[in-house]
């Protein structure tokens, strides 16, 4: 599967994150995945923990920053 490249979008910044498949798909049944994404009707978007999986999220609040590490969380 590609990775799907996001986009997030600040008051005066952004960033692009790179998802893998386990980070945008959810298996619901046997041989039944969905798209763990849904569109937002306001300017205030959720990042959820399905796409936060296996990243570090960092907060620089000095920089007004928001900083993503793909890791592999499952190995620490």
């Amino acid at each position: 599967m590609l990775p799907i490249l996001r986009r997030l979008e600040g008051c005066s910044t952004s960033a692009d994150v790179k998802l893998n498949g386990y980070n945008a798909f959810i298996h619901v049944a046997l041989g039944v995945m969905c798209f763990a994404f849904v569109p937002s009707t306001c300017d205030m978007v959720i990042y959820g923990n399905v796409a936060q999986m296996n990243f570090l999220i960092g907060y620089d609040i000095a920089e007004g920053r928001l900083l993503f590490k793909p890791a592999y969380c499952s190995h620490h």
